[in-house]
């Protein structure tokens, strides 16, 4: 148990950062320096203000910024060996500088290693843990979730939940949810998280990954429509390394409930009884982020209405394989689209 309390300390510690920066709208993950020199007048390149710091959100097809390995996401840190910290800082310092050579220094944010943070902000590391949540879920056969299940199920979500108090507790998580289309195959996912507060007699903490089958469209849909869903008291706290709960409800409003079923796989000790309370909302920022798209929504994203981007290939080839082994028709990923946007940099 005091390995695992100092395994969640240091997982509390490492993600600190990364919460600090969600809040704010900024990239999160593991940070990398990057340093590129320009020969060429045209850079290539596209930088947008996320989160107030200059990002680059679209490079030119074959243009020097793609040939010198830049990827979407990468922040501009400086310029010309001059630091810039806020994005107009960026587009100032590229446009007094036509003389070339050009450094730009740049921190490149990606997918964390290991063990996945408590609060994640990134859609390509919620797409590695629902992964792996799905494996640990059909590695157990007397709690995990039934191929006949999953076969039927209209939608999936993924969560990574986290409770801790004493007297006064606090719940949060972070996740997932995909749709089964039409057509067959599975949609791009969407970024959702869960908060809430309970009081009574408590103590303790614990982390517990929970899989969310949708039955119904109008589960679905709850997930879909934005605003925030309301989850039954049985996705509360499980005694022991692990917990199952085979039936709970889901609803936008509490007169349109949508029948789920929950399973849950926890590690950590919560004791006492408490009044359980969550919602669980749609992360636009986080899929703003991912997908490069300014107000792009989970009901686009869950309808197919964008395709998904390469990162969530490993979660998405894991559904398919499924329902190929249950003989439900599986149609291919169609593959992301060439990004296109006017340049001012070009």
């Amino acid at each position: 148990m005091s390995s695992w309390l100092s395994s969640l300390g240091d997982t509390i510690k490492n993600s600190a950062e990364d919460l600090t920066r969600g809040v704010q709208g900024k990239e999160t993950g593991r940070a990398e320096s990057v340093v590129v020199t320009f020969e060429g007048s045209a850079l290539g390149l596209t930088v947008s203000d996320h989160g107030g710091e200059g990002v680059l959100s679209a490079l030119a097809p074959g243009g020097e910024a793609e040939r010198l390995g830049l990827k979407l996401g990468d922040r501009v840190v400086a310029v010309g060996g001059a630091p810039t910290f806020k994005y107009p800082d960026v587009v100032d310092a590229i446009r007094s500088r036509p003389d070339r050579p050009l450094q730009l220094n740049l921190e490149r944010r990606s997918a964390s290693e290991g063990q996945l943070g408590l609060v994640t902000f990134r859609l390509d590391e919620e797409c590695d843990k629902a992964q792996r949540i799905l494996a640990k879920m059909l590695e157990s056969p007397t709690t995990g979730p039934r191929r006949d299940v999953l076969a039927r199920a209209r939608g999936l979500a993924f969560l990574r939940v986290t409770k801790a108090g004493f007297a006064f507790s606090a719940r949060f998580g972070t996740g997932l949810v995909v749709a089964r289309l039409p057509r067959g195959g599975w949609s791009a996912p969407s970024a959702i998280g869960t908060v809430g507060a309970s009081f009574g007699f408590q103590l303790g903490a614990q982390v517990a990954d929970f899989l969310v089958v949708l039955n119904t469209d109008a589960a679905l849909r709850s997930f879909s429509e934005g605003g925030a869903v309301s989850l039954g008291a049985q996705l509360g706290a499980v005694a022991g390394p692990i917990g199952a709960s085979r039936e709970a409800s889901v609803a936008a409003q509490p007169s349109a409930a949508a029948p789920v079923f929950t399973y849950s796989l926890s590690r950590g000790l919560f004791a006492g009884v408490s009044l359980e309370g969550s919602s669980i909302n749609e992360r636009n920022s986080v899929n703003e982020r991912h997908y490069q798209r300014v107000g792009v929504r989970a009901s686009e994203l869950l309808q197919g209405l964008v395709p998904p981007r390469p990162e969530a290939r490993g979660l998405l080839s894991a559904l398919d394989a499924l329902d190929a082994a249950d003989g439900a028709v599986v149609s291919p990923q169609p593959a992301p689209p060439a990004y296109s946007d006017n340049n001012p940099f070009s």
